[in-house]
Formats: structure tokens, C-alpha cells, sequence
């Protein structure tokens, strides 16, 4: 690589330019260019034209520049795009110039005409054409270097022509020196426009108007809010708020959707503010999809205006708001290389401790943010898909997906919108495109935690545009395959027929190139300090990815409707209802048995009919889940059977209603084993030992008897006391007249009340558990000592003086469920006011002394 020589270039140049006349060997006189000068002969086709020479401006030295007789300093070279093919015999400072544009290009900069000047100039970027989110600086005096940044996916970087280990030393001081003195210019330059721009933009909010209605706006299908304003020139101006909440800068927004920033005017970390309730806290790039968003859900919003930005803006909003909930609210570029709305967000959101929420499109063609979704699918959509945001997790190494991709593929396959491809060659060796199946990624190796059970992380888009991903065993693909195949075609695959589509396909999946490992988990719960749903994981371990595998696809653990909506229709309503908030409240305790080593426990609600024991058991569920097939399971079922439902539910809430129909054996049974935390073991085919459920839980049940009576029922059976410590029976009348209920909060009577509670369980679930479980794993040893504090408060304030072993472990769970309650209070879980949870578990926990007949030992059965 050539660059520029500090004495000028002795190349030869035809133009008529002043210079010193140079034989080259034919007789024909010849000029030497001087130093400054660029020939366009060197790309006769810049600007579709033909050669044309361009001499700079030409201005003394500044001071500290080397200089030599009758040197001049480069004020303006421009360099175009048409210029990038460099011609034989050309200038060298073209290919430094032509190397810098590739360099920026790549980097997502789309300049028109590059200014080698030594100054500052701002052009767009890739996906922005109208924006000016991009700059750079050139210099071509020797050694050539420059600096770019791309303020949309907050990267930046320098240059230089040479590698730093060719650089002479002059040159490499040179170059540092460069370096240095330009980083003190700019921040010293920044500051100064940073502040005069901040000056500008306040006198320019007092001379606009409130914005009622904007060209723009009514375009994107959204109402303006308190804040924005419009400008005399019609367009709407967007204050940039500093930490402090002045304004430093402004965005304008003109009717076709052109935004320009206030020259001078500092962004990072700026944002605007959408203000609403005081739940959750949205950050997202642009205005409109910020109103999108508020419109759905009446949050605040912060809207960072771009995704390098994001990080920033999200920093402060957790400083400033710590115990907040915080969605980042992704733009999805899919169709930009390496997605920066997805990818800046998701670093974002990693590194606040926040979650995540990506729009999802029936049609995605051209559609990237929550405005857009809103615009396609209405609001409503909007509301589900961000109430569904959900802690990110490590990202498996990317994959293109192009139509050349080839990340990720065997050398004969090519992954393309339309689906994954296998080139075959035909008789005569010309190549020849065979479509396999539709799209379908392979995106990580997955193992279990001994490092065996093998198998791939695949990623399937369905008919609808949908991404299901699934960690599929490699066990599956013995044999024909059929296994496997079919659980793809259940997932929306589609596959070629017949026999070769099978093969191929078996063969995309043997000679596949995959970098990226994942450690999968065989049921739900901890692993480590993340927590494993079937559909999503809290946290990290190791900061490797985690990937459910083999869990029952009937997934208990939905979601419906947003928190808030939880927590107006549901939880508010079990304030002051003892049975309710206990229920409730162990709802969240089970998930904290790990972290405290607390053993495995369940309450048993007793009573007569239609008291509302199964209303409590539904109420409970709805904190972790729902769906067609609700929460609750049912005592009538095998123990083999209760096993799978315990692995299913292990470290959350397990509900089993009507112990009555059950048998008093497999009762007796249940009882110790899902208290026990193991199911029973069992071999395989070839005589081996197949490894047990395990699980840890905690469990309501309900039934018109008590324990020892179900298990007495046969005349058989005999409860012992271990039994009735693990099963703590609740009498379910509470004593009010209202069966389980003690206030009915408005309605007529106990049973208008509970079909009230049956609905809204029935609309609104899983959001409360996955909140608290995002608060849980953020800060998981904090929880824990702040867990134990309440509890040995609970133990002091309601634990007989001299009361006995049994007594004291059965204090414990009650004290553990009355702590979970209040931590989901002081989180914005539960709607409910400090000192609630406490109560209604010291209230239940006397309930049950009494019914027990006191805290001594219970005599031998």
C-alpha cells in the first residue's frame, strides 16, 4: 500500500497544472504533480464523466506539519464513490482514500463524497439514509489514517494506510502524536459545540408551539404527547434531555420522515421522555415507536433516537430508577447485516439487568419496529408482545442469512430466504440447486451437564414467519430419522419429498459447521444461578447458553395479559383474605426453597363444598401459568404419573385439587414422595438404572377430608407424623361467613365473588412469577439474606414459646411463604401494602395450631 510522501508525488500526470516539466523517455514533456493534488484520471468514470483533475485549495502549513519547498497542505480532496477501482498508473493517495471507504462502508457509513481535509464530516448510515449518524476524519499526509463512528450501532474505531508494525519510527510518531493532539481537539471542540448547541436548542423550544397534530405523526398512526413541539418551518421538533432532564439538543422530524439532529448537539446518552404510570420503564430508538408503545401500555418511555445509543440511555434509567422494571424494546433490522436494533438492545438490556422484547410479524417484509406492528396488527398486539418480555439470553454465535450464507452450513448447502439448498452437480460436472426444506438454522451444539446426551439447537420458521427453536437430541436422527422429522414438520417445516429430501436433509445436519455450544437442561428450575421456564431462561451460568431440552411441551407456565392487569383484577382482590394471600404467596416461595435450602412442603386446604377451596388453587396458579388447560392438575392420577407432573414443576408452584379422588394409598404415597423430592428409580431396557425424577416444590392441594383421614379411609392406612408436617392442613372456612373468603370486596355474595376471581384467572396469568423471577436472579444472594431476615422476624413474632420440633418446621414454611409475599410486595409484584403477607400467614399458621390442638409433640398413630 502506497502512501502519501511528505515531498510530493513524482508520478506522472497529463493535466494542465503548474508543475516542474519531467522527461519520461519518448521525448514527451510530462508534469509532476504537486503535493495537494488528486487526478481523476486515475478513475475516469467519477461522476460518469471523463478524467478531470481536481486541485486542492491550496492554504500555508499550519504550525508542527512537515514541510518541504513549495509543498502546499491538502484543504479539500474529494473522493467518490465511482472511485473505488483504482486504474494502472493512478495516484497512490487514491488507494488510501479508496481503502478508507471500504473500511467506513463496511462499518455501516454510506458517505457520498469522501473529504480528505483533517476535518470532521457527518454522512448516513446504512438503514438511515436521510440521518447524519455517521462521521469521519481523513487525513492523507504520511502515514494516511482516519477515524470514523457510527453513532447508530455506537461503534468507532481509527486507520491508518500501513500495518503498525510496517510503520517507520518517524512515521509511527508521527501517527501517535496525530492521534493524541486530534482526541484533546475534538473533546475540547465537542464540549464547546455540546454546549453552544444546548444554548441553541433551548432558544429554540421557546420560539416553537406544543405540537397538537404533525404530517408525520398522523402518518405513523400515533397521537403527540406533552413535550414535542413544532417548529415555524412545520416540522416537529424532539428535545434531546440530558441526565439532568434540560434539553442539550433537538431532533427534527419533517413530514416525509427526515430527521436531522441540531448541528453541535450531543446525543449519547440523550433521550426523550414519554411519561406515564409509574410501572414498567420502555426505552426504544425512535419517537414514534416510543408512542407506539405508550399507547399500548400508558408506561413511561425513554426513546434513545438510535440503537448505539441504547446502552446509554438504559444505564441511566437503572441509576436513576434501580428498582424499576426496565424493557428494552428492540427494533428488529433483520434485513441490515448483523441487526443492530436486536443486537444493540439485547446488549443492552444484558447489561442493565433488564429484559427484552423483540415485535414479532404475521408478515415481516419491510416491518422493523413496535410502530410498525402496531400499524399492521393494532395495539392489542403490541400490549401481548411486550408483556411477554423476557431476560435475554446469551446469544449463540451469529448466523447469515443470506442468499451466500454459508456460516453455519456444509460446504454443499446454502441457507436463503426461501430455505436451506444443496448444490449437486449434474452428468456433465455444472452445478445444480436443490431446495431441502424451509428456512431452518443450526445454532449451537448442545450437551447436558455430564457432557453427554448430544444434540443441536435448531431454529425453524414457520409458514407464518414465526421462529420456534428446539434442541433436538441427536439420538433422534438414528435409524430413518423419522423421529426427529416429525417433531420439525409439528413446528411448521416443510420438507422436500420423497426419499432424496430426506436424505439431504440428514445430510445438512451431519456435515454442518457449528462453533457455538449450549448446555441444555432436562427440566425447569435452577441450574446454576439461572432459572429455566420451557420457554425462556432468567440469567446466565458461566455466561454459557442454557436450552431446555426434553421438557413436556405442554407448557404449564404460560402467560396472558400484562402485570398490571394481574395485579388489578386478581391480586388486589385478594387483599384481606387470609386463605387468598397465603396461597398466593406460595406461589412465590417456591421458587426461593433452592436458594434457602428449604425443603419441599405442601398445604392442604380442607373443607366442605363450594367453601372456594379450588378458587384459591386457581388464584395461586394464576401466578405462575395458565392456558387451555388451566394450572391445576388433579389428585386422580397414578404416583408413576404425579411423578412426571412434579419434574414438571420443580422449584414453582404444583396445585392438585380434589384429594378425594384419589385412592388413600396413592395419597399416603404422593404425600411422602413429593415432599421427598424423588421419584422412583427405575431400569431401562438393558437392565441398567434409568435416572429419577427429582424436583423440589411446593404444593396446594384441596379436598373435604384431611390427610390422616383420606389415608385412614381404607381402614388400612395409618398417617404418620412426618406425613402431616410435609401436608400442613388449612381449615379453607375462614370464619367470616364467606366461606374461604373474608372479604368480598363489593359483591353480593361468596359465590359472585369467586366467579369474579375465576375470570380474571382465567384472562390474566404467568406475568407475576416471571417478574419475580427476573428480580430473584438479578440479585439473587441480596433476596436471600433479605428472605431470611423476614422469616426470622416471622419465627420470633408467631412461633410458640416451647412449641415443638413439628411446630417450629411448619412455622418455618409458613415464615417462608410470609417472606416470599412481602418481597413480592416491596418488588411491585403484589398489589398489596407492606405487612399484608405476614398477616395472612400468621393468621393461618394459628388456624392450623388450633385445629393440630396445640403445639406439643403429636402422640404416635
Amino acid at each position: 500500500m502506497s502512501v502519501v510522501a511528505a515531498s510530493g508525488w513524482q508520478a506522472p500526470c497529463v493535466c494542465r497544472i503548474p508543475g516542474r516539466a519531467q522527461g519520461t523517455g519518448t521525448g514527451a514533456a510530462q508534469r509532476v504533480r504537486p503535493r495537494g493534488h488528486f487526478c481523476a484520471q486515475d478513475a475516469p468514470n467519477v461522476r460518469g464523466g471523463e478524467g478531470r483533475c481536481h486541485e486542492a485549495k491550496k492554504k500555508p502549513l499550519r504550525p508542527g506539519k512537515a514541510s518541504g519547498a513549495g509543498d502546499i497542505v491538502l484543504r479539500q480532496l474529494i473522493c467518490t464513490p465511482a472511485s473505488s477501482v483504482r486504474q494502472p498508473g493512478g495516484c497512490g493517495m487514491t488507494d488510501d482514500m479508496n481503502t478508507f471507504r471500504a473500511v467506513i462502508e463496511a462499518a455501516g457509513l454510506r458517505p457520498d463524497n469522501i473529504l480528505a481535509d483533517g476535518q470532521l464530516h457527518r454522512c448516513p448510515v446504512e438503514g438511515k439514509p436521510k440521518s447524519r449518524d455517521g462521521a469521519y476524519v481523513l487525513h492523507l499526509d504520511a502515514p494516511a489514517s482516519g477515524w470514523w463512528q457510527n453513532w447508530r450501532t455506537g461503534e468507532e474505531s481509527a486507520w491508518t494506510a500501513k500495518e503498525e508494525r510496517t510503520l517507520t519510527k518517524v512515521e509511527r510518531h508521527a501517527l501517535q502524536a496525530r492521534i493524541e493532539a486530534e482526541r484533546h481537539a475534538r473533546q475540547e471542540e465537542e464540549a464547546k459545540r455540546h454546549a453552544e448547541a444546548a444554548d441553541k436548542a433551548r432558544r429554540i423550544i421557546t420560539n416553537t408551539s406544543p405540537c397538537a397534530a404533525h404530517p408525520y405523526l398522523d402518518r405513523k398512526g400515533v397521537k403527540p404527547c406533552p413535550g414535542l413541539r413544532r417548529g415555524n418551518d412545520g416540522r416537529l421538533v424532539v428535545p434531546v434531555l440530558g441526565s439532568d432532564g434540560q434539553a442539550v439538543s433537538l431532533q427534527f422530524i419533517a413530514a416525509d420522515g427526515g430527521k436531522l439532529f441540531l448541528t453541535g448537539g450531543r446525543t449519547r446518552g440523550g433521550f426523550f421522555s414519554i411519561e406515564g404510570n409509574a410501572g414498567r420503564l420502555c426505552i426504544c430508538e425512535g419517537v414514534a415507536t416510543g408512542l407506539s408503545i405508550h399507547e399500548a401500555t400508558g408506561q413511561t418511555v425513554f426513546c434513545a433516537f438510535n440503537a448505539g445509543n441504547l446502552e446509554h440511555v438504559a444505564a441511566h434509567a437503572r441509576q436513576t430508577y434501580p428498582e424499576r422494571e426496565i424493557i428494552l424494546c428492540a427494533d428488529d433490522d433483520h434485513a441490515t447485516e448483523g441487526n443492530p436494533g436486536l443486537s444493540k438492545a439485547t446488549a443492552a438490556a444484558r447489561a442493565v439487568g433488564a429484559t427484552l422484547a423483540v415485535p414479532s410479524f404475521k408478515e415481516a417484509t419491510g416491518r422493523t419496529d413496535f410502530n410498525d406492528l402496531h400499524q399492521a396488527e393494532g395495539l392489542d398486539v403490541v400490549r401481548v408482545q411486550l408483556a411477554a418480555a423476557s431476560k435475554p439470553v446469551a446469544s449463540p454465535a451469529p448466523i447469515k442469512n443470506g442468499k451466500n450464507a454459508e456460516a453455519g452450513l456444509g460446504n454443499p448447502f446454502s441457507l436463503r430466504d426461501s430455505g436451506v439448498y444443496i448444490m449437486e452437480e449434474d452428468k456433465d460436472g455444472n452445478p445444480e440447486f436443490y431446495w431441502v426444506c424451509s428456512p431452518l438454522r443450526i445454532l449451537a451444539e448442545t450437551r447436558d451437564a455430564d457432557s453427554m446426551e448430544w444434540g443441536r439447537l435448531l431454529e425453524v420458521l414457520d409458514p407464518e414467519g414465526q421462529a420456534h427453536r428446539w434442541a433436538m437430541p441427536a439420538r433422534l436422527m438414528s435409524g430413518n430419522g423419522d423421529g426427529y422429522r416429525s417433531e420439525l414438520l409439528a413446528m411448521g417445516l416443510r420438507i422436500a419429498p420423497g426419499l432424496k429430501g430426506k436424505q439431504r436433509l440428514d445430510l445438512y445436519f451431519s456435515t454442518a459447521k457449528v462453533d457455538s455450544f449450549a448446555r441444555c437442561v432436562d427440566r425447569i428450575g435452577w441450574y446454576g444461578n439461572a432459572f429455566v421456564l420451557a420457554d425462556t431462561v432468567y440469567g446466565e451460568q458461566a455466561g454459557e447458553l442454557i436450552v431446555p431440552q426434553g421438557i413436556p411441551t405442554e407448557n404449564p407456565f404460560r402467560q396472558k395479559g400484562s402485570l398490571e392487569e394481574w395485579r388489578e383484577h386478581v391480586g388486589r382482590a385478594c387483599g384481606g383474605n387470609s386463605r387468598l394471600v397465603l396461597a398466593v404467596c406460595a406461589a412465590l416461595a417456591a421458587p426461593l426453597l433452592e436458594p434457602l435450602n428449604q425443603e419441599s412442603g405442601g398445604l392442604h386446604f380442607v373443607g366442605g363444598s363450594s367453601l372456594g377451596k379450588t378458587t384459591a388453587l386457581r388464584v395461586a396458579g394464576s401466578v405462575c401459568g395458565g392456558g387451555p388447560n388451566g394450572f391445576i392438575k388433579q389428585w386422580r392420577a397414578t404416583d408413576n404419573g404425579l411423578e412426571g407432573i412434579a419434574a414438571a414443576h420443580c422449584d414453582a408452584l404444583l396445585c392438585l385439587d380434589e384429594m378425594g379422588q384419589a385412592g388413600s394409598r396413592v395419597v399416603s404415597e404422593v404425600a411422602y414422595m413429593l415432599a421427598n423430592g424423588q421419584g422412583k428409580g427405575r431400569a431401562r431396557r438393558d437392565g441398567q438404572a434409568r435416572k429419577p425424577h427429582t424436583w423440589r416444590l411446593l404444593y396446594l392441594s384441596s379436598g373435604e377430608v384431611t390427610l390422616a383421614d383420606k389415608v385412614a379411609e381404607d381402614g388400612k392406612g395409618r398417617v404418620k407424623a412426618g406425613q402431616t408436617v410435609r401436608v400442613v392442613d388449612i381449615i379453607a372456612d375462614a370464619g367470616a361467613g364467606h366461606g374461604l373468603f373474608e372479604k368480598l370486596h363489593g359483591r353480593a355474595s361468596a359465590d359472585l365473588f369467586a366467579r369474579q376471581l375465576k375470570e380474571a384467572s382465567d384472562n390474566f396469568y404467568g406475568t407475576p412469577l416471571r417478574a419475580f423471577l427476573q428480580a430473584v436472579v438479578a440479585d439473587r444472594d441480596n433476596i436471600t439474606l433479605q428472605t431470611q431476615k423476614i422469616m426470622r422476624t416471622f419465627e420470633v413474632d408467631n412461633c410458640p414459646e416451647g412449641a415443638d420440633g413439628q411446630v417450629r418446621r411448619v412455622c418455618g414454611r409458613f415464615a417462608l411463604m410470609a417472606a416470599a409475599g412481602e418481597l413480592g410486595i416491596s418488588l411491585g409484584v403484589m398489589p398489596w401494602p407492606p405487612g399484608e403477607a405476614l398477616t395472612a400467614a400468621a393468621t393461618c399458621f394459628r388456624s392450623w395450631i388450633a385445629h393440630r390442638g396445640g403445639t406439643n409433640d403429636l402422640p404416635p398413630v
